[in-house]
């Protein structure tokens, strides 16, 4: 721990040694609550400040003696299926990330492409391996991963998307600022739409931090603005609202961001730190499992749907799906039942 012998410290018990009204007495305790949240706060900020300089002395990453830092570390989950082809680039982006305190657990859902082959071509000792022997859906993979983490943040990237070199530096630095209190925090995500030539970025562009940062459970009812591959959360969130539900075939981000801003306030950072990939196959374009989940997270919270006056509005958005599809009918009959997934 952070010796208080620090002159800086004495400084800080030299100011609030005035008198106490009530006793007369020269020095207020200094254990007092306000005097000992000044005095963990500089803690804090020392042990930052060491971990910097340690950082700065070994820029290739994690070392032995920053193990007195874990409260800053990040466990970052990379779950995949037959991505042989991609993973490599998703692996590398995390490598290349400024903020280099991370450990990266790959949970392979069980690949039969040669996936674990390409995994062992990458030599850092960051990376744990974690083989599962049979495909039991990527919700399961990012859950495993999850029991597998060692440290109090975690953040996740799909096997085929690619995280910016300044995603995590940016992100721990909000998450960390002393003056905020978020659960989670997240950023804008860009990518090709899946005609391959128009660009979208997540949240869109002209959509200001303001309305994209706080309580933010009501306004994530009517539209997800958090993909899995921008998350970073603190593992006492995910501790206290379950992990990602794994009879869901889709949207199980959605899900559990709604479970999260429930209770945590949400932080932001305004950049484009994670570039989507629309893979063949990938869970993202799994259109029939989209309106299943769909009607599930209606039925879920009806309630709030109903009070927040949109309730029509996304059952409309739904059916328009769902005709352009040729399951209007079956998706019609499913929104008027309360589902069990």
């Amino acid at each position: 721990g952070l010796a208080l012998s620090n002159p800086l410290f004495h400084g800080i018990e030299n100011f609030y040694a005035y008198p106490s009204p009530r006793s007369g007495s020269r020095k207020v305790n200094l254990r007092s609550k306000f005097t000992f949240g000044i005095r963990k706060f500089l803690q804090k900020v020392f042990l930052r400040q060491q971990r910097d300089r340690e950082w700065d002395a070994h820029p290739a990453g994690f070392t032995e003696r920053n193990r007195n830092l874990m409260e800053d570390m990040v466990s970052i989950v990379v779950p995949t299926y037959n991505r042989r082809n991609v993973i490599e680039r998703a692996v590398n982006s995390i490598l290349r990330q400024t903020y280099p305190f991370f450990e990266i657990i790959i949970v392979d859902d069980g690949s039969t492409d040669g996936t674990a082959d390409v995994i062992a071509g990458i030599q850092d000792q960051r990376i744990r391996y974690i083989p599962l022997q049979e495909n039991q859906g990527v919700a399961h993979a990012r859950n495993t991963g999850i029991q597998e983490a060692k440290y109090d943040y975690i953040a996740f990237l799909d096997s085929d998307d690619e995280w910016m070199p300044e995603k995590l530096e940016l992100q721990m630095k909000k998450m960390t600022d002393p003056s905020n209190e978020f659960g989670l925090v997240y950023c804008r995500m860009g990518g090709l739409h899946r005609d391959g030539k128009r660009r979208f970025v997540c949240p869109p562009e002209e959509w200001v931090k303001e309305i994209l940062e706080g309580d933010l459970f009501y306004p994530l009812l009517g539209q997800n603005v958090i993909g899995t591959p921008a998350m970073l959360v603190r593992r006492e969130c995910l501790e206290q609202t379950g992990g990602f539900k794994e009879s869901l075939h889709c949207l199980e981000d959605w899900e559990l961001v709604l479970r999260i801003a429930r209770k945590f306030r949400i932080g932001f950072v305004d950049r484009i730190l994670v570039e989507v990939y629309k893979s063949q196959g990938s869970v993202s374009t799994n259109i029939p499992w989209y309106l299943i989940t769909r009607c599930y997270m209606v039925s879920l919270y009806r309630a709030e749907f109903t009070k927040t006056g949109i309730l029509e509005r996304t059952k409309n958005e739904i059916l328009e799906v769902a005709r352009n599809n040729n399951l209007y009918e079956e998706i019609k009959e499913l929104l008027t039942r309360d589902i069990e997934l």
